[in-house]
């Protein structure tokens, strides 16, 4: 199970891809449904993943 992922975590999605979490999209109660990962190309192209995208955190700011 993932933890928490937060703005600013480095994340490993599923197709070997690593990135950093830019935006988390919420739904209209306020629970992620998906995240903006900065992939290295321009603005974009980056990709807005579920969760079910990412394989897992490689890291994670303190808050």
């Amino acid at each position: 199970m993932l933890t928490t992922i937060k703005e600013h975590s480095i994340v490993l999605l599923k197709d070997g891809s690593k990135g950093t979490v830019m935006h988390i999209h919420l739904n209209k109660y306020g629970k992620p449904i998906a995240y903006m990962v900065d992939t290295g190309g321009e603005f974009g192209d980056w990709p807005s993943v579920t969760i079910d995208e990412v394989d897992q955190v490689l890291w994670e700011p303190n808050e």
